[in-house]
């Protein structure tokens, strides 16, 4: 980009080391009618298109090298007009040698120049530049347009930061940084993206005019939602019931071989039965349907920005991931339920959204208007919150889970369909749970909750140790994050080595097993490390085992005695010694958090209990994400907070004790708020929001599930703490999670690092990243062309244009995508069409067409081959007319590169079509290329090239310096920026340009 008129130049790059593909130049363009830039057809069988290059090729719009037969134009005289403009006057040079043109050009930010900037043009006799002008410049140079100011180095080299911002720089930039092998760059690749809106072509036009729109239409769409949330909350209840039967078969038998002190029996009887359930857990997974290991998370999330995740919105994953959870959970694994319940709305939003099943081969012809990628793309999204709502019992925090990371287009009709299906979501789940406990019934239909919560005064104190468990929560999450990266890394390196397929799959149920091992180990033998402790009156007013009135919200449960009856004095009447441990980890699952987060319970529990559980808790947590069961994470995250949230609690009881000499505790004073319970629920959204820096929805979640509004505040504080340590040391989880399983997401801020520095990519263009050069076709083309096409490229995508009747350039018109074109080529009247010259328009239906992707690729791909055995097919043509999207965005080449992601991922694009001032194609960006580690590497080369041609010019000009004693000024425009002290510039935050005489030393 030329600093004064603003003019772009194209044409060859010459660079430091190696050779990289500049833009073609315009001669190069209409060369033997081959040409692959819009303006004349591609020469389809010689070269690459855009979106998926087989080799790196970079577009680098940057100021060329001058030819040697080129002409310096010198300003001469500026002529100020009355407009204020500046009139500028050109005079030719003497020409410049070679070897100094091509020092290349560059331009100082306007805040840094202090003295001079050099500026060349290249000026032809026809004011065409020999690479070809690629704008008409203006002949003024407008003051109230300043320099087009862009950094010639984008990397920050301050040294003026301390040790410890240097450091947290250097972690934030190593865990923004992208790192894939060629395999796995090749594996990702493989992923298609979806476009947000339905192609908006003629045949969708005709197709749209055949359904009523107003009333009616927001009716049925308001019915499906109605029925995702009733469909979720059953599907929740009843996985609820079925952990819950299958769970008290397990504990019920284990507690008595327990209480008549036969613990190698009891251990038996939990090991045998947690094998039989993880075996049946993890052969669901490994054999039957692998991608329903885990919570599904990360594929949903994917789904939802564009990504095309085969298999994950699949009534088979629904089936498999719901039994396998259910063994999973009951067995006593640290997996929780509410991560695969986002799966499972997500699933019954696409399904019942859609009205229509492929896998049961039922597509009714009801609701056929909600059969759009827009429409399954928020039916998802509302089934992606009921199924939050339903596991957290929180209808908000469901809504601002999949407002806030999940769902990359938002709007006012989504916000309410969405919060509609989260409420009857929920209400149904609890409906059923306070019915039936593990299919019993409990005469308590119609209630909505058991517990009652009375108000806490919380005090301006309560913020410090909110502030010292988000910390401890960051840096947990953090290390969490990473460490299960870094086994799910290890664990992939080890299978690879495993040659066999069985013996892999093998090894991996085999894990799963020792796991379960030393989770039932764990849970039978950890109490008998602790004594057993008497029941404090002040806590319990009735007889143990049976359900105990916990202080003010009657949430407990009842405590285990575990083997403390044979401690008890035979003369007493009535056993008043417990053990806290085994009263906690005696139950699994959701049992975990109704004693470490009752309150009034304030000496029922010791902190070293709860910190002994917390590290193999902590642990096997880390550990178990990755295995080949299903089963979500957060779920165990809140326990592990709440366990060394409710130790810190008690230590502050027993420190308030100390200070205020009282062998009491704070209850019905201004210290309220200082319970373990309490400290308990904020030490879960501590390490919540450092593993998922979901802020908002972590926050009303945790609020929600506590049932305390009192806790907001503190609960809102130590999530931003949280947070905010946790992003300083490493990504989301489930950013690493979506990176182990290479799905291209994008996210809502992109983070490039380029030459170990965090880069602005407002500094930088669209021509930058595109891939160029692109494959085009006209709106009507043959048969034969068509079927090569398809057959000897593999991209999804392939702009239309059309000639300009003025200026015979071939300018953008549409797009058309390749799963369009083989629906075309695979329809009975393309097929049919044996007379040359016919130029055939497909009778297809809008139905048809609206696939993600094509049923049986081998039989498309043979129909499409047999084209090209008959030459006929090079004489029939295809009007592509009716199927092209003409409201396809565009942007042009000089747009900017962030702007460009924001739209892209706004809009929920799958391809974006680059031209140029004259709507010429010039290149395409796709989902690949606006990957960090994609735009990694092709805007290092940018850098490089330009800093190290800073480092050349600065070079010659010390060599000037040193021969000559002064600075040798080129024949060449000379600028003095400085800036304008004048009251009314000042106010404009202008500069001014002053023209010094070439020959004039500054």
């Amino acid at each position: 980009m030329d600093s004064i008129t603003g003019r772009k130049r194209r044409g060859s790059l010459a660079t430091l080391a190696g050779s990289y593909q500049a833009v073609p130049t315009e001669e190069d363009m209409f060369t033997n009618g081959n040409a692959v830039h819009a303006g004349r057809r591609p020469s389809m069988w010689n070269g690459t298109q855009a979106d998926e290059p087989t080799s790196p090729q970079f577009s680098i719009c940057r100021v060329p090298p001058i030819p040697s037969n080129s002409k310096v134009a010198s300003l001469d005289t500026i002529n100020e007009t009355e407009n204020g403009d500046a009139n500028v006057t050109m005079s030719d040079q003497p020409e410049m040698p070679q070897q100094e043109m091509l020092q290349p050009i560059g331009t100082l930010p306007a805040t840094a120049v202090s003295k001079s900037a050099e500026v060349m043009l290249d000026i032809d006799e026809d004011d065409e530049a020999v690479g070809g002008l690629h704008r008409e410049p203006p002949i003024n140079i407008s003051r109230a347009r300043r320099m087009s100011v862009r950094p010639i180095s984008f990397v920050s080299k301050s040294t003026d930061k301390s040790i410890f911002a240097r450091s947290l720089a250097s972690l934030a930039t190593k865990a923004a940084t992208q790192n894939f092998s060629e395999q796995e760059r090749e594996a990702l690749s493989k992923f298609s993206s979806l476009n947000y809106a339905p192609t908006h072509s003629l045949r969708y036009m005709t197709w749209l005019k055949n359904y009523a729109t107003g009333g009616y239409l927001q009716l049925e769409r308001w019915f499906l939602c109605l029925l995702i949330g009733v469909s979720t909350g059953l599907l929740a209840s009843l996985l609820k019931q079925c952990t819950g039967a299958l769970g008290r078969v397990k504990w019920q038998s284990t507690t008595e071989y327990i209480s008549e002190n036969q613990l190698v029996q009891a251990w038996g009887w939990n090991i045998g039965l947690s094998l039989v359930y993880v075996f049946i857990s993890s052969f669901l997974v490994v054999f039957i349907h692998p991608v329903a290991a885990g919570g599904g998370t990360p594929e949903i999330i994917a789904y939802l920005n564009g990504v095309m995740v085969h298999g994950a919105l699949g009534l088979k994953n629904l089936v498999v991931k719901f039994c396998s959870l259910v063994f999973s959970v009951s067995s006593g694994l640290a997996v929780g339920t509410q991560g695969p319940l986002i799966s499972y709305g997500a699933i019954i939003g696409a399904g019942v959204g859609q009205f229509q099943s492929k896998t049961l081969g039922f597509k009714p012809n009801i609701f056929t208007r909600f059969r759009t990628p827009e429409d399954r793309r928020e039916f998802t999204t509302a089934g992606v919150a009921a199924g939050v709502a339903a596991g957290f019992n929180a209808p908000v925090g469901g809504l601002l889970f999949a407002m806030e990371d999940l769902s990359s287009f938002w709007g006012k009709r989504l916000s309410w369909q969405t919060f509609f299906t989260a409420i009857v979501a929920t209400a149904t789940a609890q409906l059923f749970n306070t019915a039936l406990i593990g299919f019993e019934y409990q005469s308590r239909f119609g209630l909505f909750s058991l517990s009652v919560v009375e108000p806490i005064h919380m005090h301006f104190v309560s913020f410090v140790p909110a502030v010292i468990l988000g910390v401890i929560g960051g840096l947990l999450g953090a290390f969490f994050t990473r460490m299960n990266t870094f086994l799910n890394r290890q664990r992939k390196l080890g299978l690879s080595l495993i040659k066999n397929d069985y013996t892999k799959k093998m090894v991996r149920i085999l894990e799963c097993l020792a796991l379960s091992f030393l989770m039932a180990s764990y849970s039978t033998y950890l109490p008998g490390g602790f004594s057993c402790k008497e029941l404090n009156p002040i806590n319990s007013t009735s007889r143990l085992l049976t359900e105990c009135t916990l202080g003010k919200n009657h949430t407990g449960q009842p405590v285990k005695e575990y083997n403390c009856m044979y401690w008890r004095d035979e003369n007493a009447t009535q056993n008043n010694l417990y053990n806290d441990v085994a009263t906690i980890v005696q139950g699994g699952g959701s049992a975990y958090l109704d004693h470490l987060w009752s309150t009034g319970t304030h000496e029922r529990y010791t902190w070293y209990g709860c910190l002994a559980i917390f590290v193999i808790w902590f642990i096997v947590a880390t550990y178990t994400p990755g295995t080949a069961v299903a089963g979500g994470i957060f779920l165990p995250v809140v326990i592990g907070g709440a366990l060394y949230g409710r130790a810190l609690g008690i230590g502050m009881v027993s420190v308030w004790q100390q200070v205020t000499g009282s062998s009491g505790l704070p209850i019905d004073t201004e210290w309220d708020w200082m319970d373990p319970g309490i400290v308990a629920v904020m030490g879960s959204a501590s390490l919540l929001g450092g593993v998922t820096r979901l802020a908002l929805a972590t926050t009303v979640i945790m609020v929600e599930m506590s049932g305390d509004i009192d806790l907001a505040i503190p609960v809102m504080i130590t999530i931003f703490v949280a947070k905010m340590v946790a992003d300083t040391i490493s990504k989301p989880l489930f950013m690493y999670q979506l990176d182990a399983k290479l799905l291209p997401f994008l996210a809502q801020e992109p983070t490039v690092v380029v030459q170990n520095a965090i880069v602005n990519l407002e500094l930088y263009k669209a021509c930058d990243v595109m891939a160029s050069p692109v494959w085009t076709i006209h709106s009507q083309e043959t048969v034969q062309t068509l079927a090569k096409l398809l057959i000897e490229t593999d991209h999804e995508g392939f702009p239309v244009v059309k000639q300009d009747p003025v200026t015979k350039s071939e300018l953008y018109y549409g797009l058309i995508t390749r799963t369009e074109l083989y629906v075309i080529l695979c329809s009975k009247s393309v097929y049919d069409e044996t007379k040359p010259g016919n130029c055939i328009s497909p009778k297809i239906d809008y139905d048809e067409l609206s696939v993600d992707y094509i049923p049986d690729p081998s039989a498309a791909l043979e129909i499409v081959k047999s084209y090209n055995r008959f030459p006929v097919y090079q004489f029939i043509h295809v009007d592509l007319e009716p199927f092209i999207n003409m409201s396809s965005p565009k942007i042009d080449e000089d747009y900017s590169l962030h702007r460009t992601y924001q739209l892209f991922r706004t809009l929920g694009l799958r391809h974006l079509t680059v031209t140029d001032i004259r709507n010429r194609v010039v290149g395409m960006i796709t989902r690949k290329d606006l990957m960090p580690y994609k735009m990694q590497e092709k805007l290092a080369i940018v850098s490089t090239v330009e800093a190290s041609n800073n480092n050349n010019a600065d070079e010659k000009d010390k060599e000037r310096r040193e021969s000559d004693g002064e600075i040798i000024m080129h024949p060449a425009i000379t600028l003095d920026v400085k800036h304008d002290l004048t009251s009314d510039e000042e106010s404009e935050g202008g500069i001014e340009i002053v023209v010094a005489d070439n020959n004039t030393p500054l």
